[in-house]
């Protein structure tokens, strides 16, 4: 047999340490979590209403990584929790986010993000600038794509993020330096920054996607959908002349944006038939 663990055994495994609750650690309790999420299994509702419940009865006693990894999981199963459980988690995490990474930080974003929750006291938080100018290039970019999922316009964030991206090594993963390329994320930041209507980014924008095109070949549909967004976004609002991308992009391009883009919508519409 294979080293995939089957839904049953899990389920088995989970029934297991759902029976010794009473002694189980947190750093256990969002393993396990992980583990599940990481081999694109699921728990059952009733096990992560009591796994959570657990965590959150021993939250002095968690780490970051804890329940940072423990949103994580429950945001990559499609599983929602009550609004007062996430309340109570993001607390705990910013009582000890000084002790964090800043991939803790994207993460914990990142997963309130795909529960629609914002996590204000973490965004508030006094050390978490200085946890976002530390951070990697993908970590700033989910912080971003967080924002702009919840529609928080926080300019002091974004301005932060906006200048590292401009700083960002735009090399391939392959190259002799090992810097990886951030295509994705330039065209995470630049969607973000136009979702959220920060104009006066308008500037910073062009010049990111002016990098990209040089690059264009390794776009995906994703990526392409997202700056067709941006291009969209600066004609609505009459922003640089209300050109769009024309000039930074070459009419080929733009066409393979919005083929991406209305690619989209008819596999949208054909699912909804």
């Amino acid at each position: 047999m294979g080293g995939r663990v089957s839904a049953v055994v899990m389920q088995q495994l989970l029934d297991a340490l759902a029976g010794k609750l009473s002694q189980a650690k947190p750093q256990e309790i969002a393993n396990t979590l992980w583990a599940v999420a990481t081999m694109g299994q699921q728990v059952s509702a009733r096990s992560l209403q009591q796994l959570v419940l657990c965590l959150d009865g021993n939250a002095q006693q968690a780490k970051p990584q804890h329940i940072s990894n423990t949103l994580w999981a429950v945001a990559t199963m499609k599983q929602q929790l009550l609004e007062l459980q996430l309340f109570h988690l993001e607390q705990a995490f910013a009582e000890v986010m000084h002790e964090s990474g800043p991939q803790e930080v994207a993460n914990t974003l990142w997963a309130c993000a795909k529960q629609r929750y914002l996590p204000q006291q973490v965004l508030s938080a006094p050390v978490f600038i200085s946890k976002l100018a530390t951070a990697k290039p993908q970590n700033a970019a989910n912080i971003a794509w967080a924002l702009a999922e919840l529609g928080h316009r926080d300019k002091q964030i974004m301005s932060c993020i906006t200048q590292q991206a401009l700083q960002w090594d735009f090399r391939d993963s392959s190259s002799s330096s090992g810097v990886a390329c951030v295509r994705q994320e330039l065209c995470n930041v630049c969607w973000s920054i136009a979702v959220l209507d920060l104009q006066q980014h308008v500037p910073d924008v062009l010049q990111l996607i002016a990098s990209l095109s040089t690059h264009w070949s390794r776009l995906v549909a994703c990526e392409l959908r997202q700056l067709y967004q941006v291009h969209t976004w600066l004609q609505d609002f009459q922003l640089d002349g209300a050109k769009g991308l024309q000039g930074v992009l070459t009419d080929l391009q733009l066409q393979q944006c919005r083929e991406a883009w209305m690619a989209q919508l008819r596999g949208q519409l054909s699912e909804a038939v």
